[in-house]
């Protein structure tokens, strides 16, 4: 069985799952070299320029930071159960925000896959 698989999802899922593998490596829960992995399979496909592009902008750092704090809440709510649900469903849906903010800023043409409400 193949371990890595190539999906068809759209720019904001492909940025935000990347978000998520810079977060665990920065937990030390993944090695860098799946982080260096996603990112160039990324250039590869929308080139360098945009990528950079991407990676140092704001939207980025917002969709890094909210990963973050829902990683950081599921973490608190797995050890405790106090009423964090709401907590962690808030932080969900600014995660989703996020991403959709990156997809308006640097793919506007392209249709979101994943919608919320």
């Amino acid at each position: 069985m193949q371990n890595n698989l190539t999906i068809s999802v759209d720019a904001c899922y492909a940025f935000d799952y990347l978000a998520i593998l810079v977060i665990k490596n920065q937990k030390r829960l993944i090695r860098y070299d799946v982080v260096e992995d996603c990112k160039n399979f990324l250039i590869g496909q929308i080139g360098r320029n945009k990528f950079v592009e991407i990676m140092q902008s704001q939207e980025f750092e917002n969709l890094c930071q909210v990963n973050s704090k829902t990683f950081d809440l599921v973490e608190e709510a797995r050890k405790e159960d106090d009423g964090l649900a709401n907590k962690v469903d808030a932080a969900n849906m600014d995660r989703y925000h996020a991403k959709v903010a990156l997809q308006k800023s640097f793919f506007s043409s392209e249709p979101s896959i994943e919608k919320k409400s």
